[in-house]
């Protein structure tokens, strides 16, 4: 240790001027290694809060972990229900796309990249299921009147319009 060494050399010096700067390094050393005990039991007190968060918190990370698995759980499952019905969709389209006329389907496949959520819609009361629009009574009654190869479309948006 720095200050006992200082402290036998102290005692073994014979002349004044330096013995007088031993003594200002034995006070210069006393007072870091004060400083540095000061420093340590301040962060002995941080380390301590410190281990009482982690102990308060530690269930807690327990809990919201299983938590997590749960829900990823639920998520894969919700996935596979999901893919699940698209392949069932899909398959049910291909064989209805069979029966439809293909220039019907053409129309259907150039509306549809043009609105994405759906190229057919319903009619709930007077307003478009696609754009939310109202159509006026008088067209909403000329497409009820329209010949069955006809499909009524919305005024606004073009979608097919289901009643």
């Amino acid at each position: 240790d720095k200050l006992i060494k200082l402290n036998k050399q102290l005692k073994t010096v014979i002349a004044p001027r330096e013995a007088e700067a031993l003594q200002h390094e034995i006070a210069t050393v006393t007072s870091e290694r004060s400083l540095l005990d000061d420093r340590e039991l301040e962060l002995m007190g941080v380390v301590e809060i410190a281990e009482l968060k982690k102990n308060e918190l530690s269930p807690l990370q327990a809990t919201a972990k299983s938590v997590l698995a749960a829900a990823t759980m639920a998520l894969s499952s919700a996935k596979q229900k999901i893919d699940a019905e698209i392949s069932a969709l899909t398959e049910q389209r291909s064989a209805q796309a069979l029966v439809v006329a293909p220039s019907l389907m053409a129309t259907y496949e150039a509306k549809r990249k043009h609105r994405p959520d759906g190229a057919v819609c319903r009619l709930t009361g007077p307003t478009c299921g696609s754009c939310h629009l109202d159509i006026s009574q008088g067209e909403i009654n000329a497409m009820r009147l329209m010949p069955a190869e006809e499909l009524p479309e919305c005024p606004h948006c073009g979608s097919f319009i289901v009643f």
